[in-house]
């Protein structure tokens, strides 16, 4: 082989392999984030996901003792109402009625290995002081953080979705 092909054929080889060293750092990466996801006990996010379930039928239940065991003892909310901590949240649950709370989507996304925030889109048929709550769809975030081998919300948020536009929109 000629000096003039064999580099070439050099240089190509390590033009292809830098453009394929940060694909293969990337999937690196992930296969990392995949085996951070995995906890004993199974997947982080099904682990989530039953958590947010299990808050979720506390209050359709009206149980505040079950919510208040379910999220942490400083946990935040933000939602239409406004800024509340879990303590103050649970006095309002006797003028809360939920018949049923269906979501879908549900994404957890790690920040750290032992903080993800859990993402979905729910759908509510309820009321608050006999007035219905809009069915949405809404927007939920909820921040976990794993306190021992426990997987406990710090902060939850849900953003009603803005209707669409009108036929005759701009």
């Amino acid at each position: 082989m000629k000096l003039a092909t064999r580099t070439f054929a050099l240089t190509l080889a390590l033009a292809l392999a830098a453009l394929a060293a940060p694909a293969l750092a990337d999937s690196h990466m992930e296969k990392e984030k995949t085996a951070a996801a995995k906890s004993s006990g199974g997947d982080v996010a099904a682990q989530l996901e039953a958590h947010e379930r299990k808050i979720w039928d506390a209050l359709k239940a009206k149980d505040s003792k079950a919510f208040l065991a379910l999220v942490d003892a400083n946990a935040w909310a933000i939602d239409p109402a406004g800024m509340m901590p879990a303590s103050k949240f649970v006095e309002t649950l006797p003028d809360v009625e939920f018949r049923s709370i269906e979501a879908t989507g549900f994404r957890a996304t790690m920040l750290t290995k032992d903080v993800y925030v859990l993402t979905c889109t729910s759908t509510v048929d309820g009321s608050f002081k006999g007035q219905p709550y809009p069915s949405g769809p809404w927007y939920n975030s909820t921040i976990y953080v794993k306190k021992g081998k426990t997987w406990m919300p710090v902060f939850h948020q849900e953003t009603l979705a803005m209707p669409g536009p009108s036929a005759g929109g701009h």
